[in-house]
């Protein structure tokens, strides 16, 4: 990711199994998940980025050990469901750029949850979470960037 590309301050968490998503990744980094939740707030949020031109981003852990974030990626679509066949909500989502954190990944626990502006619990195992996006993924610019003053709109 180039480190002067927009990116939004919210991030959306998420646990897929690591070898999908080495799947995915392999096929050029771009697939489409089925989660069995309604991600209303995500999809709220990725229309927000867009009208400031920002890329939307979905981080991921393991569902096999959720202790550390393994991939990253451009959420380029959301698609919610209240009722599937089987009478489940769902949200089928896209994403695209998915490039892997370095080994190790950094700790799930280092996530901060929107909602509480506390650290994501090590014990967390849920599939859905809105979070700050990790510093690291946000690009390198001066505080009283234009950049910035977007991004205090989007929280």
């Amino acid at each position: 990711m180039d480190l002067l590309e927009r990116v939004a301050p919210l991030c959306v968490y998420t646990i897929t199994h690591s070898e999908r998503l080495r799947y995915f990744y392999n096929l050029g980094g771009v697939g489409e998940l089925t989660e069995g939740k309604r991600w209303v707030r995500a999809e709220a949020l990725l229309k927000a980025s867009r009208l400031f031109s920002m890329r939307f981003l979905v981080v991921f852990a393991a569902a096999e050990d959720t202790e550390r974030l393994i991939y990253y990626a451009t959420l380029d679509s959301i698609r919610l469901f209240e009722f599937d066949a089987d009478s489940h909500a769902r949200t089928d989502y896209s994403f695209s750029s998915l490039t892997p954190f370095r080994s190790p990944g950094p700790l799930k626990t280092s996530l901060i949850n929107e909602a509480t502006s506390k650290s994501v619990p090590p014990n967390f195992d849920r599939p859905y979470l809105i979070c700050q996006t990790p510093s690291s993924l946000l690009p390198r610019t001066s505080p009283t960037s234009p950049h910035q003053a977007h991004s205090r709109r989007l929280r």
